[in-house]
């Protein structure tokens, strides 16, 4: 039987701090709306969606999430912001508007901090003193070189197509999974030693502005057996976001 933890328990900070979190207010979700593209192969059907994705330039999302490590259930809302090509921001806060988790990647840095706990992590320090590390989000919403990472090749496998992106060795990083009939990413699996690492579920598709996005994310990191359900409440495609949002120190607003 799966246990609900409460605030009280002690527990791996990072879920602690998951229980922690508020809600939040959040605008209706659009209807999911079937949308065909006609693409007839693998390369078209790979083009549709890179050229799709390299129309949303910022990004900011609210969110609900459960997230499972072994029998512990925890449950959030947050706030997510992206701005390409290399910004990325998480943060949870309490029903009472304090920040209890902000995770803040700019160029090849990061940095999570655990406020209630006088926490503060940077760079390396995060995949080691972290279950789950947000940055493993990265290809999920910053996509590009993150989502699409080496040389990347489609080709026809079972009704839809699978892309492979392996890097100059031929070693395999990465297989995406694109679906018809509106040519959208089913499943992304990460490899590490050409061992499956993270593979991240997609689905609930809707049609938002000129694009249609997921309104349901899933990830499941094995390994460290932890899964990850992410609920999308809002998304406000190509938003005006100033750098100072994704300062170190800056705290954020929405």
């Amino acid at each position: 039987m799966r246990t609900v933890r409460t605030l009280n328990d002690k527990c791996i900070p990072f879920f602690w701090l998951l229980a922690a979190a508020g809600c939040m207010v959040s605008r209706p979700q659009p209807p999911a709306v079937p949308v065909s593209t006609g693409a007839t192969n693998p390369a078209a059907a790979y083009a549709i969606v890179r050229q799709r994705e390299d129309t949303i330039r910022t990004l900011r999302a609210q969110f609900a999430a459960v997230v499972h490590q072994g029998t512990v259930e925890r449950r959030a809302d947050g706030v997510l912001l992206v701005k390409k090509p290399d910004r990325f921001r998480m943060r949870l806060v309490s029903l009472f508007g304090v920040t209890v988790f902000d995770y803040t990647r700019w160029g090849t840095h990061a940095r999570m901090e655990l406020p209630l706990q006088g926490t503060r992590l940077m760079d390396d320090e995060i995949s080691t003193g972290a279950p789950f590390s947000p940055g493993d989000l990265r290809p999920a919403f910053l996509r590009a070189v993150d989502a699409f990472p080496g040389e990347c090749t489609p080709r026809a496998a079972e009704g839809a197509t699978l892309v492979e992106c392996r890097d100059a060795d031929g070693t395999l990083l990465r297989t995406i999974s694109i679906e018809p009939p509106a040519q959208t990413i089913g499943e992304e699996v990460s490899y590490t030693g050409n061992q499956p690492h993270l593979t991240i579920r997609y689905s609930d598709y809707r049609a938002v502005g000129s694009t249609v996005l997921p309104f349901a994310i899933a990830l499941t990191d094995a390994q460290r057996d932890v899964q990850i359900a992410i609920t999308l409440r809002s998304y406000e495609v190509n938003p005006a976001l100033d750098d100072a949002l994704f300062a170190p120190a800056a705290e954020a607003r929405r």
